[in-house]
């Protein structure tokens, strides 16, 4: 009787867990506000319903808040070159968003998380609306990508600065969905702020 209840008890303790992990990534479109100058702060909304933010301390240092069901928090920096951004989390597991070229316009950018998975990033310069920067987020062995970024090198006057779109495909990713959150918007608020890619 025992062995059944532990049993019925690791099943749902499970479920929930998949639960969690599945209300903790947003399909579809995701718009991202910046507010304020020297110290901005960036929110993340979908369905008009903010689901994280990313403040920049400093030049190079921010913080990456996801709030709902988990408490989640990223220390991000960006090395003096510019072309790694690191993310930190309260356990010390370091993850990190590099760019391999020395070719400003024609970056080779890899994300590398703490737990070994890796991302690729294909940025294409080419307005599309009135956006003239697209990030596709890429992994191998999946035919779809799992997003879209798409930014312009300035910020401009709307206070709408960036648009995600988040494919479906994303679900099987979702524990990573804040990391990749959080490294991608560091690299293109980091563009941003200097007014050059990196």
């Amino acid at each position: 009787m025992e062995i059944g209840k532990e049993r019925s008890d690791l099943g749902s303790y499970l479920s929930m867990g998949a639960e969690i992990i599945e209300n903790e990534w947003h399909k579809g479109e995701i718009f991202v506000k910046r507010r304020g100058m020297l110290h901005p702060k960036y929110s993340f909304l979908h369905n008009d319903k903010e689901f994280a933010t990313l403040h920049w301390h400093r030049s190079r240092i921010g913080t990456y808040i996801a709030t709902g069901m988990i408490d989640f928090q990223l220390d991000l920096e960006v090395t003096s070159m510019g072309r790694i951004i690191t993310a930190k989390d309260k356990m010390s597991n370091l993850s990190r968003l590099t760019n391999k070229s020395l070719n400003q316009a024609k970056p080779r950018l890899s994300i590398e998380l703490s737990n070994g998975d890796n991302f690729f990033l294909n940025q294409i310069s080419k307005k599309t609306g009135k956006y003239q920067h697209t990030l596709t987020v890429i992994k191998a062995h999946y035919i779809h990508s799992l997003a879209e970024f798409k930014f312009n090198q300035q910020t401009g006057r709307s206070h709408t600065i960036t648009a995600i779109n988040v494919e479906p495909i994303m679900r099987w990713e979702a524990e990573h969905f804040h990391h990749l959150m959080a490294l991608i918007m560091s690299r293109i608020a980091f563009i941003q702020e200097h007014g050059k890619t990196y």
